[in-house]
Parts: C-alpha cells; structure tokens; sequence
C-alpha cells in the first residue's frame, strides 16, 4: 500500500572523537619498524637504527601541540615584561 518505506533500520555511522596520541605514536612505530624488517635484508641492527631515525627526525621536525597551559605561561611572560618596563620607565624619570 505505501511504497518507499523501508522495512530495515538505517545504519549507525559513529565516528569516535577520542584520540589517543601515545597510542598512534606507537602503532606508527611498530609499522615503521616491521615495514624495515621485512622489506629489507638489512641486519636487524641497522633497522633498528633507521627506525630510530626517522622517529627521531619526525619529533624533531613534526607537527607540535601546545597545550592550553602555554597560554598562561604567554601572559605571564607579558606581565613581566610590561612591569620592567615600567619600573625602568620610573628609574629613568625619576633619576632626572
């Protein structure tokens, strides 16, 4: 009688909005590492080393969160600054 109703239920797409970056860093490690182990006959030694490197060199150079926490630290170096400025602004008028 009514046509276009469908009998099954919709799908659920839930995309969870939890990320865990120590645990991203070291799935990323591990595939780095089998990656090298087995695409290469290198000795394991020099693998290793080569993970080591591009780990290295991805903290190094990579992408870096700054915490909320930096902001506080941002205005304290400010008000500090504004402070000394201000107290060499008296020391100065007021020596002359």
């Amino acid at each position: 009688m009514i046509r276009g109703v469908k009998t099954n239920p919709r799908g659920f797409n839930y995309i969870p909005r939890y990320y865990d970056q120590d645990k991203e860093d070291f799935e990323k490690r591990v595939r780095l590492a089998e990656k090298e182990l087995d695409s290469k006959s290198d000795d394991k030694e020099m693998a290793e080393h080569r993970v080591r490197m591009k780990l290295a060199i991805e903290e190094k150079w990579g992408y870096r969160h700054t915490p909320i926490h930096d902001r506080g630290r941002t205005r304290r170096l400010a008000i500090i600054f504004i402070g000394l400025i201000g107290i060499l602004y008296a020391l100065y008028h007021y020596s002359l």
